[in-house]
């Protein structure tokens, strides 16, 4: 749950960002958030 006072703030955006620009940093190309845990070791890079 969203804290009140976040509702309506660009807070999920920033969290997403951050997340992304750390997956770039990591090397990683492709996230698959839904993946079925086995198809993992055919979604690896």
């Amino acid at each position: 749950m969203l804290k009140s006072y976040l509702r309506g703030t660009l807070i999920g955006l920033r969290i997403m960002q951050a997340y992304y620009k750390q997956l770039l940093l990591d090397g990683i190309k492709f996230y698959f958030i839904d993946a079925e845990i086995y198809l993992v070791p055919f979604l690896k890079n």
